[in-house]
């Protein structure tokens, strides 16, 4: 069970900074248009029995991300939204928190879900450019999109 305190943080962590975040560059950017690019989570997709909150947060940022993609579009600003599956210190505690047997079938199902490596990328190189690209003048025709950079872990799209 999850109380108040839980959701209040969750949603304020993941949810409320993208929007006030990206009203704050709304407001800098409706003069001359640019580019926004949040951060969400296939799990917004999938769903997480462990923290269904952060994943229900984690919807909401990708449906917030499509409604502001298409109010912001006549003055020129692209909204988009990564899933990434990144190597983190997060993912690090996790790891040190499983017994050797946990940790050898984490990475074989790990070898068997990401077809690209076999394991979570790195967020400078495998991140990073997918961001810059999403950031630039070259991206100016993409808008709305939740862009999973995963290795193929989840294959979103058509």
């Amino acid at each position: 069970m999850v109380d108040d305190a839980q959701i209040d943080y969750l949603i304020g962590a993941n949810l409320k900074t993208a929007i006030f975040t990206n009203q704050a560059a709304f407001a800098l950017m409706k003069a001359n248009g640019g580019r926004i690019v949040n951060f969400g989570s296939v799990e917004g997709v999938d769903g997480n029995v462990a923290s269904p909150v952060y994943a229900s947060a984690k919807a909401a940022v990708h449906g917030w991300t499509r409604s502001a993609a298409r109010s912001w579009a006549p003055y020129g600003i692209t909204v988009n939204c990564l899933a990434p599956a990144m190597h983190t210190p997060v993912y690090d505690r996790i790891r040190e928190s499983m017994s050797p047997e946990q940790l050898e079938q984490h990475d074989a199902e790990m070898r068997m879900r990401i077809p690209l490596g076999g394991k979570l990328g790195d967020a400078e190189t495998d991140c990073t450019p997918m961001l810059a690209f999403l950031a630039s003048r070259n991206s100016h025709f993409i808008t709305g999109q939740l862009l999973a950079v995963d290795g193929g872990l989840r294959m979103l799209g058509a």
